[in-house]
């Protein structure tokens, strides 16, 4: 029986390592400067997965290296969150990622379909008591409002929560 022959895939390093990622966690499927999307398991460590992923992935969107920086700390803040907080104690939770260009904006939709959580904004009291005692939580909700120009939290009970994340770009 003759194999099918592979498709070419496109070309360059950041393209080739995506394809690697996609073996360590659940699903990967990207077309290069277009969109992404992962599905990964309500775990920590995959955490370093999907910062790598969005690393790569804003690269072949040819992002400048600030804008990079602050979309994969913003995409580390949310899916965190969904991990910690939709599915606590739990690891079979799915969380999904999904990223995509367009002419003048970069966004990132993080949802699971765990428990929901409280995504009401956080006060600069609130801020400064965390860093005031050296909290090593209760940060990440102002992070991402810092790092992208829109962040927008749904919950629909027994369906998902998301946190939808835009990100505008120069020209």
């Amino acid at each position: 029986m003759k194999a099918r022959p592979t498709p070419p895939a496109p070309e360059g390093p950041d393209y080739t390592a995506l394809r690697r990622l996609s073996v360590k966690a659940l699903k990967v499927k990207l077309e290069p400067g277009r969109e992404l999307k992962i599905d990964l398991p309500s775990t920590l460590p995959k955490l370093a997965l999907v910062r790598q992923a969005i690393r790569r992935f804003t690269k072949t969107c040819k992002l400048p290296s600030l804008i990079v920086d602050k979309i994969e700390l913003a995409v580390d803040e949310a899916v965190a969150n969904a991990v910690e907080h939709a599915y606590p104690d739990r690891e079979d939770g799915l969380v999904q990622v999904k990223a995509w260009r367009e002419p003048r904006r970069f966004s990132v939709s993080v949802r699971d379909y765990g428990k929901g959580y409280n995504a009401k904004p956080v006060s600069f009291a609130a801020i400064r008591k965390v860093m005031r005692n050296h909290l090593r939580r209760g940060m990440g909700r102002y992070l991402m409002r810092q790092c992208m120009d829109i962040v927008q939290y749904t919950t629909l009970p027994q369906q998902y929560n998301e946190t939808f994340m835009v990100k505008r770009l120069p020209r």
